[in-house]
């Protein structure tokens, strides 16, 4: 049976992965936006100053939505990655605890 002590553990295991997931997509999505070497970099030019024309504004459309798919499509193949390692890290713990627990005569 687990005692408060492993609940504790775990709560903080779990809050730590939600941290790291969340603080890690927000790193990600700053490096995107400030990165001069980012494909969605901003501009440093006043865009106001310039004239565009319809086949760039066309053309950055497109790759905007195109960068857009495969950034989401990195991030959830990323977030899939590390939902795996969570799950085997959380069966190779209740294995341990198990264990843990058995060769103390807990259970």
């Amino acid at each position: 049976m687990l005692g408060v002590d492993d609940l504790v553990m775990i709560l903080l295991a779990t809050t730590l992965a939600n941290l790291v997931v969340e603080v890690g997509a927000e790193v990600v999505a700053e490096w995107l936006v400030n990165s001069p070497d980012s494909p969605m970099s901003v501009p440093q030019a006043d865009p106001a100053s310039q004239e565009v024309g319809y086949d760039f504004v066309t053309q950055a459309s497109f790759q905007v939505q195109e960068t857009t798919g495969q950034v989401a499509e990195r991030l959830t193949l990323k977030a899939n990655e590390l939902n795996t390692m969570l799950g085997d890290s959380m069966a190779w713990s209740g294995q341990m605890i198990s264990t843990l627990g058995s060769s103390l005569g807990l259970q």
